[in-house]
């Protein structure tokens, strides 16, 4: 499994995972959701948390 946290990101990233898994954990609740294909994913500036690739992720994003 490889993991990275995300402090404090300074932009919204929205994407939409095509393939693999991974568990995303919020630091502030402490809530972890596992994303696989077909899940929208919206995380907006300021969030803080971890990203946990379970199988390699294959995404469209937009970051702005």
């Amino acid at each position: 499994m490889e993991g990275w946290p995300v402090n404090n990101r300074p932009d919204t990233e929205v994407a939409f995972i095509l393939s693999g898994s991974a568990t995303i954990t919020d630091e502030i609740t402490g809530t972890a959701h596992t994303i696989r294909a077909g899940d929208l994913v919206v995380l907006p500036p300021g969030w803080t948390g971890r990203w946990d690739v379970t199988e390699t992720i294959r995404k469209v994003y937009a970051i702005y």
